[in-house]
């Protein structure tokens, strides 16, 4: 063979194998992107053993990225439980726990994420939402105001705060940082979100539908928007509408339990209480920790006249919310029925000490007299 034509073959076969090289390339940068927009299936290859702290982050990270937020979640816990030093793995835990309804573990997350990182607005203005889902409105305003001061121009911070003020009784404050949110940043989903938010506290259901169909049109993908628009269906008894919603959620993400609490509330709201009851064990199965789901559950098999069904569940409910003098009622009428009527007495003396004018322990009390 020729020198030639020796050389030539080489350089054939060098332009393939670079031609090769920049396909895989370009597989490897746009595949991810078109996963997510469903062009093609959001597969993973295959992963090594996971060792370290970096290695759930990163991995917890793609699956953030392409909206598998169970997965997600399941590897930022991991990354925690290595002891995690890095403040934007308690953040992101933090986000993602509030989305699944879980504010008050989300408050620790985030909380331990700004002791690392201080001068994060970032933080702050989810701590902010924390805060205002469990209530402490006085605590959200300050730390969402702490948000906009480190960054003025910061959406979320304006957003979050919005909701925040909108809970408070403040609305006019609400919907000034509502629109200085949307104007920062009108392309964002969470804040859509939180406007949409604003308005229906305002009244203005028109707009808030309106705003919460562009939060799901900017993140299609992710339940956390459907189910906010469900809950809005169903506060204004639209609950056709509201169904159709939770069914694409479960649909997008069959692992999360607030899909299922939240058809168990509307059923519960029809007392279709078996079919409820269906419903929130599901929710349970998927989170033994959800209390709402819990004390609804306890209460579907109570009002259906199930009592053995729903003696667990109450006293579930119980530990899981321990402040909550209805919870102890309930289990007092359980045991009531159940012709426990020492259990019975214990339960009703504990929620009168949580509540001294819960009527239904009163009248467990009194009913208790004949036996």
């Amino acid at each position: 063979m020729g020198v030639g034509l020796q050389r030539g073959i080489v350089v054939v076969v060098a332009s393939l194998l670079a031609a090769g090289l920049l396909v895989m390339v370009r597989l490897w940068m746009i595949s991810p992107i078109e996963a997510r927009r469903g062009t093609v299936p959001p597969t993973m290859p295959a992963l090594p053993t996971l060792t370290s702290q970096l290695d759930y982050v990163a991995l917890a990270d793609e699956h953030f990225r392409q909206g598998n937020v169970e997965d997600a979640l399941v590897r930022y816990r991991q990354a925690v439980q290595q002891k995690a030093t890095e403040p934007r793995v308690y953040a992101r835990l933090g986000q993602l726990l509030l989305w699944r309804g879980r504010a008050t573990e989300a408050t620790a997350m985030l909380e331990k994420a700004i002791d690392l990182s201080p001068e994060e607005p970032s933080y702050y203005a989810l701590l902010c939402m924390a805060y205002d889902w469990t209530q402490r409105y006085d605590q959200a305003v300050q730390t969402g105001l702490r948000a906009i001061d480190l960054s003025p121009s910061y959406a979320p911070a304006y957003a979050y705060l919005a909701e925040a003020y909108a809970d408070a009784g403040q609305p006019a404050e609400a919907v000034q940082m509502g629109r200085r949110a949307m104007e920062l940043d009108g392309e964002s989903a969470e804040v859509r979100r939180a406007y949409a938010y604003v308005l229906q506290s305002t009244g203005d259901t028109v707009g808030a539908e309106k705003e919460y169909r562009q939060a799901i049109e900017l993140e299609p993908n992710l339940a956390f928007y459907r189910l906010s628009i469900a809950r809005f269906y169903r506060f204004n008894k639209q609950e056709d509408l509201a169904i159709a919603e939770l069914q694409k959620a479960a649909a997008s993400e069959p692992g999360n339990p607030q899909s299922y609490e939240e058809m168990g509330l509307i059923l519960y709201g029809r007392k279709r209480y078996e079919e409820a009851a269906a419903q929130f064990e599901q929710a349970v199965d998927l989170d033994s920790q959800g209390a709402l789901a819990t004390r609804y559950l306890s209460w579907s098999y109570y009002l259906a006249g199930k009592f053995k069904l729903a003696l667990p569940h109450f006293e579930q409910a119980t530990r899981l919310e321990p402040q909550r003098s209805e919870n102890f009622a309930g289990l007092g009428w359980t045991l009531f029925n159940l012709q426990q009527y020492d259990e019975a007495r214990t339960a009703f003396q504990k929620a009168l000490e949580l509540d001294p004018q819960s009527r239904s322990a009163q009248d467990g009390m009194k009913a208790l007299e004949k036996h």
